[in-house]
């Protein structure tokens, strides 16, 4: 750019702009609330799909029990699969 001339590309913004486009916009109030209702509905249903998910990983691999009990640190860290050198135990095997 050596004629000094620069053009700058301004991005287009992440959100859109709800003077053009508003889907809700057409919806009647009462409509407003069926909606706000049905997508609680559907994030409670989610949120149960979450739990019931969670507990048979936790079946399925008793190990990632031990983390979760343990506030999500890795089993090392935790010393579930830790096992003490003959050095630490006084073992001289």
């Amino acid at each position: 750019m050596a004629d000094g001339n620069v053009t700058r590309i301004h991005p287009a913004p992440s959100i859109p702009n709800p003077l053009m486009h508003n889907p809700w916009a057409a919806l009647t109030d009462e409509q407003i609330e069926e909606q706000i209702f049905a997508a609680k509905v559907r994030i409670d249903a989610a949120e149960h799909t979450v739990r019931s998910l969670e507990r048979e990983a936790m079946r399925r691999n008793p190990a990632k029990r031990l983390v979760r009990d343990a506030g999500g640190r890795s089993a090392d860290q935790v010393g579930a699969f830790h096992r003490p050198a003959d050095s630490e135990t006084g073992d001289d095997r």
